[in-house]
């Protein structure tokens, strides 16, 4: 009787063994659309990020007149703040969505960082260069932005967004 006793008790820990082991990981669905949460805490950003990217021709003005100093005061301030409001936008997004903000955000950190050491060597064509990429990686954090986190409805109306980089220098 002990015997048995023991062989079952091995039997039935294998089997539990066994079934443990098949059962495999449980998948977690990611959400593939947007909860209205979602959108209001990226609202919250999206209209500094927009207002901080038509003061990008600010910039662009400050490093065609070679005004260093002004050029590098407008990143550290107001175009810095903006870096921080990217990411904090970026934490909202769906998580494909916000491996590339994530990525867009860090490379306008590094072209911002290309205009400061262009400044610093007064290097107006290095500056200008870093500018266009800027423009363009911002652009491309904006392109991630879901559509609907760009209507702000009531009164402010809608904020003009201006995707294009080019347009905006040759405003500047």
């Amino acid at each position: 009787m002990f015997k048995l006793r023991s062989w079952l008790s091995a039997v039935l820990v294998l089997l539990a063994f066994v079934l443990v082991s098949c059962g495999g990981p449980s998948r977690v669905a990611l959400p593939t659309t947007y909860a209205p949460e979602q959108i209001e805490q990226i609202q919250l950003y999206v209209p500094n990020i927009l207002s901080a990217k038509e003061r990008m021709s600010e910039l662009y003005k400050e490093i065609n007149e070679q005004d260093w100093q002004e050029a590098q005061a407008l990143m550290r301030g107001p175009l810095g703040e903006m870096l921080q409001q990217m990411k904090y936008t970026a934490s909202h997004l769906l998580p494909d969505d916000q491996k590339s903000a994530q990525a867009s955000t860090r490379a306008v950190f590094e072209d911002f960082i290309g205009i400061d050491a262009a400044a610093a060597a007064k290097n107006i064509y290095d500056a200008q260069r870093q500018y266009d990429s800027a423009m363009r990686d911002l652009d491309r954090f904006l392109s991630v932005i879901p559509e609907e986190a760009f209507d702000f409805g009531g009164d402010q109306g809608e904020p003009e967004v201006n995707l294009n980089a080019e347009e905006s220098a040759a405003e500047g």
